[in-house]
């Protein structure tokens, strides 16, 4: 009788013991599977995040390049017509263009945030996920020299030098939301009138200054470009493996 209730005893143990360990493992398999989930809807949603930041960081440089274009215009005006130099309204509009980058990075700073690189497979896409947020700051900087230099300088210059109106509505007509509209009642633009330029050196050492920025931006930016596409061809791989 009491050999009977030890083999009953053991194997009711055996029982509970192997309940733990079967809900242990239903557990383990259950967390697997979500963290697996999880990984893979945050690689689609950071290659969602990086292709728009692609796109909005080439719309900057191409912003860029039109301030180079414009820049280069105004030098040869001054060069070809020293005494009486004129651009449009709407070339003197785009000196003042400060493209900016600002993408958006909730996937990734909330990613950064937790520490919990271990979601994101390749390893090699870890780190650079993880040292974009630097090459993206130091591009915004650039950036931000160049707002600096119109707002301060450059702006304040052309105030007592020539009439900004008919400027800023050429430079409102510039901005995303507003292309082809002029000043805020939304009218279409018509009128693009020549403008007289100041025609001393320190009026062309500005735009020189002007023009250098979005240079060294745009220089700086093609080494952003190439981190930024290692990065969207590697998410697209984990995405589709």
């Amino acid at each position: 009788m009491k050999g009977l209730s030890l083999r009953r005893a053991t194997l009711e143990m055996f029982v509970i013991v192997g309940s733990i360990l079967l809900a242990f493992g239903l557990d383990a398999g259950w967390d697997a599977h979500q963290r697996q989930a999880d990984a893979e809807d945050l690689l689609t949603d950071l290659l969602a995040e990086f292709e728009e930041t692609a796109t909005e960081l080439e719309r900057a440089v191409v912003r860029n390049q039109e301030v180079i274009t414009a820049a280069t215009e105004i030098l040869a005006q001054l060069t070809r017509s020293p005494g009486n130099p004129e651009v449009a309204a709407s070339t003197l509009a785009k000196l003042i263009l400060v493209p900016t980058t600002d993408p958006r990075r909730g996937n990734l700073d909330a990613l950064v945030a937790s520490g919990d690189f271990g979601l994101v497979s390749p390893r090699h896409l870890r780190g650079s996920l993880a040292d974009w947020p630097a090459a993206l700051r130091d591009l915004q900087e650039e950036e931000l020299d160049a707002r600096v230099f119109v707002q301060t300088t450059l702006i304040p210059f052309l105030a007592n030098a020539v009439e900004l109106q008919p400027i800023f509505a050429w430079r409102l007509a510039a901005t995303p939301s507003n292309r082809g509209v002029t000043d805020i009642d939304g009218t279409e633009l018509s009128d693009d009138p020549m403008i007289r330029l100041p025609s001393d050196g320190q009026f062309s050492n500005l735009v020189a200054t002007r023009r250098y920025l979005s240079q060294f931006t745009v220089s700086n930016a093609g080494t952003v470009q190439e981190e930024l596409e290692a990065i969207v061809r590697a998410l697209r791989e984990a995405v589709t493996n």
